[in-house]
């Protein structure tokens, strides 16, 4: 049983969809950059920025009011969205072919998008490239319905 998302869909891409080019083969080099940008979602967009955001302004209630670390977690995202504009060099974090750890950057980025978190034009276009993957927008919807069969 998984239930951290990077280890979910690092899972599924290895297992299912390395035929797909989801994810590299272990011992390429090309599987370090699937590595580099998955762990960086994770960490320095995802842990390190967004979760104190989620924390603080979405679920405050629960953790408190912290204005400082809201600053600070919205500062440092603007500072690694940059970084990460100037390291993407394809269409995709890999180059040409989509993956696995484009999955968790979209993820990331659109989770920006919802907290209005100004996206430099790189990623912008990035970002449009990767929601408007049928696959993407068929999960979408998905979730949509879900969400929906709740209320």
């Amino acid at each position: 049983i998984l239930t951290e998302s990077a280890a979910i869909v690092n899972y599924l891409a290895t297992a299912h969809g390395a035929a797909k080019g989801l994810a590299p083969p272990t011992d390429h080099r090309l599987r370090a950059r699937y590595d580099h940008w998955s762990f960086f979602s994770m960490m320095e967009l995802d842990a390190n920025t967004l979760y104190v955001i989620r924390k603080h302004e979405d679920l405050h209630a629960i953790y408190g009011e912290a204005p400082a670390a809201l600053q600070a977690a919205r500062d440092g995202y603007a500072r690694q969205a940059r970084a990460a504009e100037k390291r993407l060099t394809g269409p995709y974090v890999l180059g040409e072919q989509f993956s696995g750890a484009d999955i968790l950057f979209t993820t990331c980025l659109t989770g920006a998008i919802r907290r209005n978190i100004e996206l430099p034009a790189k990623l912008r276009e990035y970002l449009a490239r990767t929601t408007a993957r049928p696959a993407y927008q068929r999960a979408l919807a998905a979730n949509q319905r879900k969400a929906q069969q709740k209320q």
